[in-house]
Order: C-alpha cells, then sequence, then structure tokens
C-alpha cells in the first residue's frame, strides 16, 4: 500500500525530500535542527538524547550550526 511505501523509504530519499530544517548526522539519523538542545563537533543533543554525528557529516553539521 502506498502508506507502507512511505515507512519503506531509505533516510537519503528522505533527506532529498525534507526541507532545511532538517539534517543528516549519521546514516541512521536524519534530525530536525529545531530540536537540537546543544551541539559539539561530534555529537547534538536532541530531546535530552546525546547523538554521535558521524565523520562522514561532521562537516556538514558544523556548517549548518555555525552558518
Amino acid at each position: 500500500s502506498a502508506a507502507s511505501d512511505v515507512y519503506k523509504r531509505q533516510i537519503s530519499q528522505w533527506a532529498e525530500r525534507l526541507d532545511d530544517r532538517f539534517v543528516r548526522i549519521h546514516r541512521a539519523y536524519l534530525i530536525n535542527i529545531g530540536h537540537v538542545s546543544s551541539w559539539t563537533p561530534t555529537q547534538v543533543t536532541v530531546q535530552d538524547r546525546v547523538l554521535d554525528i558521524s565523520r562522514t557529516y561532521r562537516g556538514s553539521v558544523a556548517a549548518r550550526f555555525v552558518g
């Protein structure tokens, strides 16, 4: 069904479709930057949960928070 297809999308497909409020921080994480309470070059905190930023995405994540 069309509804189940929505949930089967790969994160890369979601990253392409979502607007600039979202940023990919890891192969398993795509986050809404509006919910980030703090960040370092290697981690973000989203709703009291600390998530690692992979080396692959550190540059683009830093650019979003600094720029």
